[in-house]
């Protein structure tokens, strides 16, 4: 049976209708945002004065914000990209994976990383590989028992973590080639573990992430996190804090920020109309319990930002992240800079290292197909005959547009 289109027709509609009534409120907030980020643009004793205030004084597991990280150009300043070095190496990662269905008819996961290693300016090709690997229950590698309870989300973890190792790894691995290396993510750099993951496994995993962030520093590598429309709200909180206390607003008016304030804007919208393309924001450093954490362990690995125009038209803004140690060295940042823009060139808008990573790692239905053909053919081979529950019998022959029950 197909989806009754006629009877969504009147919710389509009133979804329209509240969509332009949104876009009208947001146009007006976006103007006020946008004057307080002009208004406050250099006054930095008055920013450190008030954001130090909400730092003493808010709860830090609630509170958001963002701080310039130089008192040097003012907050509403785009700054242009310089030349890229004449030559650089950049290495990106990414990940796919199959989580478990218990459903199947054997249980098991797969984490596929992509990788490749750009040659900036040599005219050399590009190196790839990928680097899958299987988890099942007995893995020798595994860390689970024979029920094998795997969360996707633990699986999307595990994933993640995978990422920045061989991230590092491949870091390590350079030698002798000129110029800077440059390691990217397609991800955030400030990691925390996914939903309520925050036990042993997400300590685990955080406390592996911020390693290799650190193997990345020691091996003499830079590190850029890349995310493409982010809805970080950061820089807007910030401008609501500096606000606070001129609109006679209490600090418990913190607290709301992330549902009422600013008519539901991101940062992206603030700086999608103040960046021309190829410019990118001052830095920011994150104002949160995470990032504190995160510089409790090792001060270099404190994350900062800024946003970055990557090319003409409305929405091309992606924020990237960089670690202390990157955000500090002025030479460090511009050359980020630079090779992301001249990444984006490539193919427009999103950096081709990312874009080939990706490609690399995922896994589509026909790999998954395969994949499980094969362990079936050798589950066969040792007698084992296995098959799929009922259920999900019942779900395949619907998803294949057949009817069994019809005219009953």
């Amino acid at each position: 049976m197909s989806l009754e289109f006629e009877q969504l027709t009147p919710s389509i509609a009133e979804m329209a209708r509240e969509a332009g009534r949104r876009r009208e409120k947001r146009d007006d907030e976006l103007e006020k945002a946008a004057a307080l980020l002009h208004e406050y643009a250099d006054s930095w004793d008055l920013i450190d004065e008030r954001l130090s205030w909400a730092v003493a004084n808010a709860d830090e597991k609630f509170y958001r914000s963002a701080r310039p990280l130089h008192h040097e150009l003012p907050l509403d300043q785009g700054i242009k990209p310089q030349a890229p070095p004449a030559q650089a190496t950049i290495i990106a990662t990414d990940g796919s994976q199959i989580v478990p269905d218990r459903h199947a008819p054997f249980l098991y996961y797969l984490i596929n990383i992509g990788a490749i290693i750009y040659y900036h300016g040599s005219g050399r090709p590009p190196d790839v590989a990928a680097f899958p690997k299987l988890s099942f229950p007995g893995d020798a590698d595994s860390e689970e028992d024979d029920v094998f309870n795997v969360s996707s989300n633990l699986v999307s973890m595990r994933r993640d973590e995978r990422e920045i190792s061989m991230l590092a790894n491949l870091v390590k691995s350079i030698k002798g080639q000129p110029g800077p290396t440059l390691a990217i993510l397609d991800q955030r750099l400030l990691y925390w573990p996914i939903g309520n993951n925050t036990g042993i496994d997400g300590q685990r995993i955080v406390y592996e992430w911020q390693k290799s962030m650190a193997d990345i520093n020691s091996a003499g590598g830079w590190l850029a996190g890349f995310i493409d429309r982010p809805g970080k709200r950061s820089v807007l909180a910030m401008l609501h804090t500096l606000d606070l206390q001129n609109s006679g607003r209490k600090l418990q008016d913190l607290y709301p920020f992330a549902s009422d304030i600013y008519g539901g804007l991101s940062d992206t919208d603030l700086f999608d109309q103040l960046l021309q393309p190829e410019e990118r924001s001052v830095i920011f450093i994150d104002i949160s319990q995470h990032n504190k954490n995160f510089t409790n362990s090792d001060p270099d690995n404190e994350v900062c930002f800024f946003y970055l125009k990557t090319g003409p038209g409305e929405g091309q803004l992606a924020r990237v992240d960089i670690p202390m140690w990157v955000a500090r060295n002025k030479t460090a940042l511009n050359t980020v800079h630079a090779l992301l823009v001249d990444q984006c060139r490539i193919i427009g808008h999103y950096p081709y290292v990312i874009t080939r990573a990706d490609e690399i790692a995922v896994v589509g239905r026909r790999d998954q197909e395969e994949l499980e053909n094969r362990i079936q053919l050798q589950m066969n081979e040792l007698g084992i005959y296995t098959s799929i529950t009922s259920k999900q019998q019942s779900k395949e022959y619907a998803r294949g547009q057949k009817t069994r029950l019809e005219g009953y």
